[in-house]
């Protein structure tokens, strides 16, 4: 497969993964679930957002399936929460000494000592949103990263 072929397959595959994953596509494959929603929190649901009193059809519209679930149990009872992760990239350099084997110039393998440096990505992970539904199904609770801007 050429490079040209190759690239537009890859987009066009890129392009539909994400789009998978949208309040709209969701709300395209549930119309029966959004159907049943209020109107303004149709709205919500078609703009990513969630509030207290939304059912958890309403925030699986709008935000998809969690990354984590957890229990919560309290002398009020035990309450569910839905963990959204995101994440961020970031680099360093690293100096690596050691014993390499090379090619040299007449083509045969030798073992050098020697020092490099090389780039290391590391991905972290942070809970941006967690939703807290009560004993009746309902959101209780939003809570999401503060940023300072």
């Amino acid at each position: 497969m050429t490079m040209r072929v190759a690239f537009p397959a890859v987009m066009v595959a890129l392009l539909l993964a994400v789009g998978c994953d949208t309040p709209a596509y969701r709300i395209k494959t549930h119309p029966e679930i959004y159907e049943t929603l209020e109107p303004d929190v149709q709205e919500n649901v078609r703009k990513g957002l969630v509030r207290p009193g939304y059912s958890r059809d309403a925030v699986f519209l709008a935000l998809g399936q969690p990354d984590r679930k957890y229990i919560r149990t309290t002398a009020e009872g035990r309450h569910e929460i839905w963990s959204y992760v995101g994440t961020y990239t970031t680099r360093d350099r690293q100096r690596v000494e050691g014993r390499f084997r090379v090619r040299d110039s007449t083509g045969r393998y030798r073992t050098v000592r020697d020092t490099v440096w090389v780039d290391v990505d590391r991905v972290h992970e942070y809970e941006r949103l967690r939703v807290e539904f009560g004993k009746d199904g309902r959101v209780v609770a939003v809570e999401q990263v503060h940023q300072e801007r």
